[in-house]
């Protein structure tokens, strides 16, 4: 089984515009733009799209300089980063290339 991402839901939803609002309780959250994440975990567009939810299209723009992910992608990312750098099991289930098709 392939890992996902998980606990989307507990991030913070902000709409748009409400990029200049404060982090509650202090909180400042990182975030991880998708070519740095990319530089650091060799991962196709389509494993990033498909852990991410989104397409492949979406994964170019953002790569081209085309378009920006949201913050709420960007968060995602810096905490899926943060979860692969501490759990060797996990970094090992989505780093490993299938050769299976």
């Amino acid at each position: 089984m392939i890992a996902q991402i998980e606990d989307v839901e507990t991030l913070p939803r902000h709409g748009i515009g409400s990029c200049h609002s404060k982090p509650r309780n202090n909180e400042i959250l990182p975030l991880m733009h998708p070519r740095e994440f990319l530089s650091q975990f060799p991962l196709t567009y389509k494993e990033l799209a498909d852990r991410l939810g989104v397409t492949v299209y979406a994964i170019d723009n953002w790569m081209g300089k085309r378009a920006n992910p949201s913050r709420q992608t960007q968060r995602q990312l810096a905490d899926f980063a943060e979860r692969l750098k501490e759990n060797a099991q996990l970094r090992k289930s989505v780093l490993s290339t299938e050769t299976e098709e």
